[in-house]
């Protein structure tokens, strides 16, 4: 059990990195709410609190650190402008769902421009709500106290967020040895469906680590730093390798032929080599073994699988042996193109109907609460906001996980307050609380909502005797926002997972024949790992838009998109291991390849299109073993071709 626990735990939180987060986000809290307490009373307090924790739950936001002050800050400016203009805005009335409306609708579309503006606006969207549903609770506000409170919170959080605690070096340490524990994982994987959770949970990380890397080197100005920067980018990009030569020899450990025990022993001595790569990391000697290796080398046996086998083994050493190759990691920066506004701003554009649709239901659900004078009506119009996505089916599920996260949150956390609520361990669930609102934040939505919910009862609690009424209550109000949320979805512009199948699809064979591409041009260095990656996360995706549009007769589809790519890998590592006398005549094979992806394209949009189905006169190489594994790629295209028939 504790075994299983620290494995859940390790899947959302490799490197600690969340528990140093919420960390920082309690002492943000505690900090801001005694500067708020002395200086301007009890009333401050609890908005200082309510200010420092948007500040963290901005958790998404993305940049350098300059960028996320910025936006951080821009935050705080919005919030401020909406808690002095809270009184004026509720002066509307009836008609309040006119200016929401507008708003929502800029929110909503302000991606178009950058996506932390997109975050920075909706989470200030977010605060006006609340803002509104406090007033309306108390009658009246104060908001030169609400204005002192959540600025104080949020410029302590929004400093304390920024503040780096542990060095740069200690950052890059911790995410490798998560990331070889990962490569470990994925290595020992029983059945495909953990292996291939593993492995994108591998190849995601590995990405995001590349995108913070790609920030960081703006910021480095010493030497020393630049210098460990670029071994540290080094290191990323043979992780990346590490992963994929894994994914081409695991099929081995299954065999249940004589060798069998010799590939357990083999899987051991990789998993004790990673667990040598993570002392690198700790300043410790790596001792790798290659006993197991050099018996199954002997063998003789095996040529492509043992391609993969040396490629990998040759990879332990060159991380060992460590280096500065040349890979510059440019941050991705989103330029605003008047073309891409122009044709985002129309009544085909999906972010567009979405940006419609949601603002749509938030305005309607502030109607109903202003037209039915329901008391605290503005907590339909965060039912809405909560569950509200662009994808109807989404919208379904998240509905049904909020429900029953919530229901189960409200169980345990009224649970807590009866047996805890007069006794000093109950300040102990106070802070516990505030914790795991934001360590959970990274976990699936249903365990952190419902830690939410607990948090909530907890707080309630504190501000009056009738929480569980107060709660119930406002569960109510938030199921009706729920059901207009899933109604307007459903029912203008529906845009369902089973709409998304055929895009996901096409967009996976122009990943794989793109990888083909890469291995015809050899100047394209490090662009076939980087066309993996998108194969593996768009396949991946294309089998979770399978299971929730319920249309299983795509999943043969599916298998051999996932087959095709695990062969090109085995093609891609043969080929490097061996000299090829016919170049040319290869590159040419690998161009047939990719025109067959080309014309299963064309068949699908009804465009002309010419297939040759008899492989046999298809590729001119020699070689018995490049021809096996492009053999084997010609007939699951060939599968796909036909499936369309």
């Amino acid at each position: 059990m504790l075994k299983r626990l620290r494995l859940f735990i390790h899947t959302y939180d490799p490197a600690k990195f969340s528990l140093i987060y919420s960390l920082k986000a309690v002492f943000a809290l505690i900090l801001s709410g005694l500067i708020a307490y002395f200086c301007s009373g009890l009333g401050a307090t609890v908005w200082a609190i309510n200010g420092a924790s948007n500040i963290f739950f901005l958790n998404a936001i993305d940049g350098t650190n300059k960028e996320k002050f910025f936006y951080l800050s821009l935050f705080l400016a919005v919030s401020l402008a909406f808690i002095f203009s809270a009184n004026y805005v509720d002066a509307f009335g009836v008609w309040l769902f006119v200016p929401t409306f507008i708003w929502f609708f800029i929110a909503s579309t302000s991606s178009i421009l950058s996506q932390n503006l997109n975050k920075v606006l909706l989470g200030a969207s977010f605060t006006s709500i609340i803002i509104l549903a406090f007033k309306h609770s108390h009658g009246s506000i104060d908001s030169k106290e609400i204005a002192i409170g959540f600025f104080i919170g949020g410029v302590t959080a929004t400093l304390i967020r920024v503040l780096n605690f542990s060095g740069y070096g200690l950052f890059t340490k911790r995410s490798f040895s998560a990331l070889l524990d990962d490569i470990i994982l994925t290595n020992n994987a029983k059945n495909e469906s953990k292996f291939e959770f593993w492995q994108n949970k591998t190849v995601q990380n590995i990405a995001n680590l590349k995108n913070i890397f790609s920030k960081n080197s703006v910021n480095l100005k010493d030497t020393k730093l630049i210098k460990n920067h670029t071994r540290a980018i080094f290191y990323l990009y043979k992780m990346e390798e590490l992963i994929y030569c894994i994914s081409t020899i695991r099929s081995r450990y299954f065999s249940n032929d004589d060798r069998k025990t010799l590939f357990n022993r083999l899987q051991k001595e990789i998993d004790y080599n990673l667990n040598e790569l993570k002392n690198l990391f700790v300043e410790k000697d790596v001792n790798l073994k290659f006993d197991t290796y050099n018996r199954v080398k002997s063998l003789k046996e095996m040529p492509i699988f043992m391609a993969s086998l040396d490629v990998l083994y040759n990879l332990f050493k060159i991380i060992v042996a460590g280096g500065e190759e040349k890979i510059a990691l440019k941050a991705k920066r989103q330029k605003l193109s008047f073309v891409k506004l122009k044709e985002t701003l129309n009544l085909k554009n999906q972010l567009f109907q979405f940006s419609l649709k949601y603002s749509f239901a938030v305005a309607f659900s502030v109607f109903i609460a202003s037209v039915s004078g329901i008391n605290r009506g503005m907590w339909i119009a965060l039912g809405v906001v909560t569950v509200m996505r662009a994808n109807a089916t989404a919208v379904k599920n998240v509905t049904k996980d909020a429900i029953i996260s919530t229901i189960l949150g409200m169980a345990v956390g009224i649970g807590i307050v009866f047996v805890f609520k007069d006794t000093p361990e109950f300040y102990l669930f106070v802070l516990l609380a505030a914790f795991f609102i934001f360590y959970l934040k990274t976990f699936p939505y249903t365990v952190w909502n419902f830690s939410l919910i607990v948090a909530l009862a907890i707080y309630f609690s504190i501000i009056t005797p009738n929480f569980s009424d107060l709660i119930f209550f406002r569960f109510i109000d938030m199921c009706i926002g729920f059901l207009i949320a899933v109604i307007i979805s459903m029912t203008i512009w529906p845009f369902k997972s089973k709409d998304e199948l055929m895009p996901k699809f096409m967009q996976n064979l122009t990943n794989l024949s793109d990888s083909i591409d890469d291995m015809i041009d050899v100047e394209k260095k490090g662009e076939f790992y980087k066309n993996t990656h998108k194969s593996i996360n768009g396949i991946n995706e294309f089998k979770t838009v399978i299971k929730e549009s319920k249309k299983s007769e795509f999943l043969p589809l599916y298998e051999n998109l996932k087959e095709i790519n695990l062969t090109i890998l085995k093609l891609k590592s043969y080929l490097s291991t061996t000299q090829d006398e016919d170049s040319e005549i290869t590159k040419n094979d690998l161009t047939m390849l990719k025109r067959r992806f080309e014309m299963i394209q064309n068949k699908i949009n009804k465009l002309p299109f010419y297939f040759y189905e008899d492989t046999k006169e298809l590729f001119l190489n020699k070689d018995t073993k490049t021809l096996f594994l492009m053999n084997k790629i010609a007939s699951k295209q060939e599968e796909i071709y036909h499936f369309f028939d």
